[in-house]
């Protein structure tokens, strides 16, 4: 019990000084912060010896974990609480790279994001997401993996209890804070959550100003390109789906932007390939999205060539759309 509470309070009292720290120093490093308030206060509390303790060596691990570059997602798997060696998290790491393919960059970051379990839980959790996203940014990551690995006991097989952290602030975007819980056995159902979420941040863009806006989409179609054309296998055909509406999405806006043909046709062909994942009769509402972003697409492109067979191509695909959208069921979307 003593133990417990001295690791609690040696967290808060390094959690106050590297805030000050930060105050004195806004241009350092937080890594680095981070690491130099646990020594000095492990110092202060346990002695010089102990001050390079577990802890102190994983957030040194931490801190020369390789940053993103920006061509492929980079994810960031935090070290699961309940897994002391880390095996475990190695091991989704590895099952992850394995099943999303050359798209996605895994990486492991050697600290556990826990929220504490006393006092004011909503506080609790946002102070959680609050440091994840501060790794995040520390380290060029698109997305932060965390949570618990719970072992095999009584019967029940081991498990995994994942959360989803982004550094978008957009609470309309995406859930990431939904709990989703997997069997150790299917790992690979994890990449289909991944790249649920990561094709939602294409809706994020509309938040940001101006230049920041195209220059966010140049980034959202390079690395669309790159998973839409190595398509992981784990995926299933709504999350194929979802990647390609997504890509299409991006690469018609920066079309537009850009008055580039060979953009739009990009973004047609992405329509079309996400029309092959799906049905009119299995996911009506997204068919009929997916139908519409379509004759936006190949409208544009049929003003931009003077073609009267793409702006006809355009119009069977506004009436494809019409068949779900109807004046009944969406009448804002109809009209």
């Amino acid at each position: 019990m003593w133990g417990l509470l001295s690791e609690l309070l040696n967290d808060h009292l390094a959690d106050l000084l590297a805030a000050q720290l930060l105050r004195f120093f806004p241009s350092a490093d937080p890594g680095l912060i981070d690491l130099v308030s646990v020594s000095i206060v492990w110092a202060a509390t346990s002695g010089l010896v102990l001050a390079f303790s577990y802890r102190t060596v994983r957030l040194l691990q931490a801190f020369f974990v390789q940053k993103g570059d920006g061509r492929r997602i980079h994810i960031l798997i935090a070290d699961l609480e309940g897994d002391a060696r880390g095996h475990h998290t190695k091991k989704l790491v590895r099952e992850l790279q394995r099943a999303a393919g050359n798209g996605f960059r895994f990486v492991r970051y050697p600290r556990v994001l826990k929220i504490r379990t006393v006092g004011d839980q909503f506080k609790a959790r946002q102070s959680a997401q609050d440091k994840g996203r501060q790794w995040l940014k520390q380290k060029n990551g698109d997305l932060l993996i965390w949570g618990e690995f719970a072992k095999a006991r009584d019967g029940v097989a081991a498990s995994y209890v994942l959360e989803f952290l982004s550094q978008a602030s957009n609470p309309n975007a995406v859930d990431f804070a939904h709990r989703q819980k997997f069997p150790a056995e299917f790992i690979d159902a994890v990449s289909s959550a991944i790249l649920g979420l990561i094709s939602a941040e294409v809706a994020i863009i509309w938040d940001r100003p101006g230049q920041a806006i195209q220059d966010e989409l140049e980034k959202a179609v390079q690395r669309l390109r790159s998973l839409a054309h190595q398509m992981p296998s784990a995926l299933n055909a709504e999350a194929r789906c979802a990647l390609w509406n997504s890509f299409g999405i991006a690469l018609n806006n920066l079309g537009r932007m850009r008055g580039s043909e060979a953009l739009i046709e990009e973004a047609v062909a992405a329509y079309r390939a996400a029309l092959e994942e799906t049905t009119q009769e299995r996911v009506p509402h997204d068919w009929a999205m997916t139908q519409n972003n379509l004759g936006i697409a190949l409208s544009t492109l049929g003003r931009m060539r003077g073609s009267e067979v793409l702006i006809e191509e355009a119009i069977a695909a506004y009436r494809a759309a019409l068949e779900e959208r109807t004046q009944e069921r969406v009448p804002l979307q109809w009209a």
